[in-house]
């Protein structure tokens, strides 16, 4: 991503400015896990520190709620240096991704998995992609 243009503005929304609900299901909290998804170093260099910022404390926000009751949280990162058919059709948009360097792979020191965190290797643009969570 080091030839990704610098995104300088993508505004939070506020709760009034979501858009209606569309589905009858509602979320079952004890059944809930939250997933953070890409906070390496790497996937957040495009973004502003004026977006990087008050994203990362509204994912530190929601982790602490979910520690604070109970509920598990599952992180995925890349391991880099992944192969074609490993990166497959985010490769078409990202393109190569990392490519293994330490700093790149590091996840943001706000959002650092904690010891009871699950941490999952990210191969595909699928999250769970070979792990326990595969259906």
């Amino acid at each position: 991503m080091a030839d990704a243009p610098q995104i300088t503005s993508c505004p939070l929304r506020a709760d009034e400015d979501l858009p209606e609900r569309l589905v009858s299901w509602v979320v079952h909290p004890a059944r809930a896990v939250l997933l953070i998804h890409d906070r390496q170093r790497y996937s957040l260099r495009p973004f502003a520190p004026a977006l990087v910022d008050p994203l990362t404390k509204n994912v530190v926000a929601l982790r602490e709620y979910c520690r604070a009751t109970g509920r598990p949280t599952a992180h995925t990162a890349q391991r880099g240096r992944m192969s074609d058919m490993d990166r497959r059709l985010p490769k078409d948009f990202w393109g190569p991704a990392l490519r293994g360097d330490a700093a790149d792979r590091e996840i943001v020191d706000a959002l650092t998995p904690g010891p009871s965190d699950w941490p999952f290797t990210k191969w595909y643009y699928s999250a769970f992609l070979r792990t326990d969570g595969t259906s």
